[in-house]
């Protein structure tokens, strides 16, 4: 039940963060995850340097990927919310986009 602009907007971001990052996952974007100890341990300790909002969500990917940790995925279906709004807004979109831009470049050096 998502609007045409969240899909478009879901689809972009995932398409440009598997394409500008290298790294084969579908869902960049989905918060719902499982780590093990020693992949939350390495998270702690290397993420968050980028920026908050959704783009720390690439960048534990980055990390786990260039550490050679499993990354593994499972099909969830997204069920709206009933109460509350999105946090999504323009600045976050502009934010995440130059997010991604830093991962590019500094990529390699994420270990």
């Amino acid at each position: 039940n998502w609007g045409l602009s969240r899909r478009i907007f879901s689809r972009m971001s995932n398409f440009l963060a598997r394409n500008v990052l290298k790294i084969s996952l579908h869902d960049f974007t989905n918060g719902f995850r499982i780590y093990s100890k020693r992949s939350t341990k390495k998270i702690i300790q290397k993420c968050g340097n980028i920026g908050d909002g959704f783009i720390i969500l690439s960048e534990i990917i980055v990390v786990l990927h260039n550490n050679h940790y499993k990354i593994d995925e499972t099909a969830s279906k997204f069920v709206n919310r009933k109460r509350g709004e999105s946090s999504v807004n323009l600045s976050l979109i502009v934010a995440s986009f130059l997010g991604l831009i830093k991962l590019f470049f500094i990529k390699s050096k994420l270990k």
